[in-house]
């Protein structure tokens, strides 16, 4: 799945009257995103913050291994701009970067309304006026195939050869599948489908200017910043639950060696990435289950200081690709992903989230996610391949993944 936001030229951005009165209540905003103007965007913490905005009053795309850093060098020039003509405020900014450092975009934004609520704290309105010259997103349409079961087996079984030779400790391969309806899928009513079912997720909604939109539920928290204090999620290791088998499967994936060394390994890559980084870190010395619909997962919460000058996106850039979207060591993983998989992932697994000039942010992946464009949604699921793996309980675990999602896009 490749989306690609055409590149965009900005006037000079100030801020503007507040065109929306919708109050803050963050219900109001989604419900009313129908008949706002796009590029929408919704995210949702299960900890209580939430960003939605509509229309956008000034845009930046990037692609390559700097994306990050250029992205967070825009939003320090946009800020600086109207605090010297004058604002009090500065700009927050939303967006998604693609998974992988060549052809995937990234995109970021400043909506030209914005509500913003972090926790259960109060809400602030934003608006911002800018003359942005409007382009359509465009998606590739030569991703839209289904996966092959029997290239996935080859695919996990070429993943634990190298395993067994010591080339790889751990590879991230992921399936696609397509789901065609009888009518378009409806975006804002799907999103609100999957925000009733999975509360316990970080819910995200992008609604690109030409129709098309991507959406999801995502366990797990990449990493966020508040002043100095970081916070990030290690989620790996899954099996599936059915009704009255919760307490069964959390004692089966607790004891399970294979499960247990799939999340070590995501947690300790995480710690590490953010003390190379210049920032401490310490994971929960015991992994937590986390019940979802038809799964149940490993969880670990990451905690940690960073530096004086030390930004959202520095972290976002230190820690992804993960463990728990790639595989250890990155670039053999990598390697692996480009060979096996027939395309490039696009937004899917890649960090989707909202930054501040103050370097204040927050960052989910786009997992559990779905690609909407007509009556045709591109669904992806990943598995993490570790030794013992099994190549046809890993389809399955892809199986249930995507249901996860499709569930919600049939109503």
């Amino acid at each position: 799945m490749t989306v690609t936001p055409a590149p965009i030229s900005n006037a000079r951005l100030a801020p503007g009257p507040l065109g929306l009165d919708l109050g803050t209540d963050p219900d109001l905003w989604i419900r009313s995103l129908d008949g706002l103007p796009r590029p929408w965007f919704v995210y949702e913490s299960p900890r209580g913050g939430c960003v939605v905005g509509s229309g956008e009053a000034a845009r930046f795309t990037s692609r390559g291994p700097d994306r990050f850093r250029e992205t967070a060098r825009w939003l320090d020039a946009s800020a600086s701009a109207v605090r010297r003509d004058g604002a009090r405020t500065s700009p927050v900014a939303v967006g998604a970067f693609g998974f992988g450092d060549q052809g995937d975009a990234a995109v970021a934004w400043i909506p030209s309304s914005l509500l913003v609520r972090e926790g259960e704290g109060g809400a602030r309105v934003e608006s911002w006026q800018g003359s942005v010259e409007r382009h359509a997103s465009s998606t590739d349409g030569a991703a839209w195939a289904d996966g092959d079961r029997d290239a996935w087996i080859e695919a996990v079984d070429a993943a634990l050869r190298r395993i067994e030779a010591g080339a790889l400790e751990k590879v991230v391969l992921a399936r696609a599948r397509v789901l065609t309806g009888s009518v378009p899928f409806d975006p804002l009513a799907s999103f609100l489908a999957l925000r009733e079912r999975y509360p316990e997720c970080h819910r995200f909604l992008i609604g690109m200017d030409d129709g098309t939109a991507f959406l999801g539920a995502s366990p797990e928290r990449l990493v966020s910043l508040r002043g100095r204090a970081i916070d990030a999620d290690a989620v790996a290791g899954t099996t599936r639950v059915d009704d009255g088998d919760e307490d069964r499967a959390a004692r089966r994936l607790l004891d399970s060696a294979k499960e247990r060394n799939e999340h070590a390994i995501v947690a300790r890559e995480i710690e590490a990435a953010l003390r190379l980084s210049g920032a401490s870190a310490d994971a929960e010395p015991e992994p937590s289950t986390l019940r979802l619909r038809h799964v149940l997962h490993l969880r670990s919460r990451i905690r940690g200081v960073a530096p004086q000058g030390l930004g959202v996106l520095d972290l976002v850039r230190a820690i992804h690709p993960s463990p728990a979207v790639l595989g250890t060591p990155r670039d053999a993983a990598l390697e692996m992903i480009h060979e096996w998989e027939p395309r490039d992932r696009g937004w899917y697994a890649g960090p989707i989230g909202w930054m501040g000039a103050d370097g204040d942010g927050e960052f989910t992946l786009g997992l559990r996610s779905a690609l909407l464009d007509g009556p045709r949604a591109l669904l992806h699921a990943g598995a993490g391949i570790v030794g013992g793996s099994d190549p046809e309980r890993e389809w399955e675990e892809c199986d249930a993944k995507m249901r996860f999602v499709a569930e919600a896009l049939r109503g």
